[in-house]
């Protein structure tokens, strides 16, 4: 059913769909890439601060290397890989993975974005 939204590009209803399904039942295998994916889509719509969430980065000041250890660019995109997960979300997922890592590695592409976002400059690695 939630796959049934996605396509519909009702996402937030695709994700109550999934928080209904882990409520009936918390061991539902794969849930958690369900919702990682939906999740990526939402944030890239609602346009704020998407790029820092998707690669987890609590603050737009720390350089990207130093974001949250469970969370790597090549993990997102294997995890969200069309051939390893089945969901009509996964291959936009992964494309907006990789295109957030590419501008983010940058660090010219990442003042530009930083300055357009009124984000603070990035504080440079050592």
């Amino acid at each position: 059913m939630a796959e049934l939204f996605v396509n519909a590009e009702l996402i937030d209803a695709a994700i109550y769909c999934l928080v209904c399904a882990r409520s009936k039942n918390l061991n539902i295998a794969g849930i958690d890439c369900y919702m990682d994916a939906y999740s990526i889509h939402k944030l890239v719509a609602s346009n704020i601060n998407f790029a820092y969430g998707i690669l987890d980065v609590k603050d737009s000041r720390m350089p990207v290397s130093m974001r949250s250890e469970n969370v790597t660019s090549a993990g997102l995109a294997l995890m969200f890989h069309p051939h390893k997960f089945h969901s009509v979300a996964a291959e936009g997922a992964m494309k907006m993975t990789n295109a957030t890592w590419e501008l983010l590695s940058d660090p010219r592409r990442r003042e530009e974005y930083n300055k357009m976002m009124g984000y603070a400059p990035c504080i440079q690695q050592m």
